[in-house]
């Protein structure tokens, strides 16, 4: 059934493939990506055909308008959970960075080499940034550049401070300087970033609450 299902995702042109593809691994969903996407096109077209019949009998309607919105509704449905998913693995990951950078600058004040101080900068409670730097530190360990590794992570993660924390790190390595100083400042900066964000979003969430009480008291 596995070959099946990559084979209809074959017939998918390129083009509109290949986004196809890095919304998938930019989410946490560890399955053959090709396999995925014939699964998901074979579910949803039965989906649509099972609602179509039903509904165009009840309703007396034509098939093809019911088929047409179920394809569409669970496409979209699809789309958007993976969207959550994308979304919610780069928060969890922007909220670990700074410690996780922290950790790795301490163990280089220590005298551990940068690959080792990544790895060790892996810890359970990061969540998804430990997979990630698990990953980064098996490439590293059969031979692929450091500086290479880190930035494939940047496939895998839809994360702006990600990528600037990388750069920097890899700009540090090419460099020879004090890579744990420009950790330490980078993780600093990104710790003063998170509070603005979460300020900002109190202070949303504070005029949305204080709007729809207005609103409540004002109309009966």
């Amino acid at each position: 059934m596995v070959h099946i299902y990559r084979k209809i995702a074959g017939l998918i042109p390129k083009p509109i493939k290949k986004p196809i593809l890095q919304t998938l691994k930019y989410s946490s969903i560890d399955i053959n990506h090709n396999s995925l996407i014939g699964f998901v096109m074979i579910s949803s077209l039965l989906i649509a055909i099972i609602a179509g019949f039903f509904l165009s009998y009840f309703f007396d309607k034509p098939f093809w308008v019911f088929f047409t919105l179920f394809l569409f509704l669970t496409n979209i449905v699809i789309y958007l959970y993976l969207l959550l998913q994308i979304d919610a693995k780069a928060r969890i990951i922007n909220d670990s960075l700074p410690d996780a950078l922290q950790l790795m600058s301490s163990s280089l004040n220590a005298g551990m080499t940068p690959d080792k101080a990544l790895l060790l900068s892996a810890r359970p409670e990061f969540g998804p940034l430990k997979t990630e730097i698990d990953i980064v530190g098996k490439e590293v360990t059969l031979g692929k550049n450091i500086g290479t590794a880190l930035m494939e992570m940047t496939t895998r993660v839809k994360s702006k401070r990600l990528i600037r924390a990388i750069e920097l790190i890899n700009s540090g390595l090419d460099s020879g300087g004090s890579l744990s100083t420009l950790l330490q400042a980078t993780s600093n900066d990104l710790r003063e970033q998170l509070l603005v964000d979460k300020k900002i979003k109190a202070n949303i969430t504070m005029y949305t609450i204080f709007i729809f009480s207005a609103a409540a008291i004002i109309i009966p």
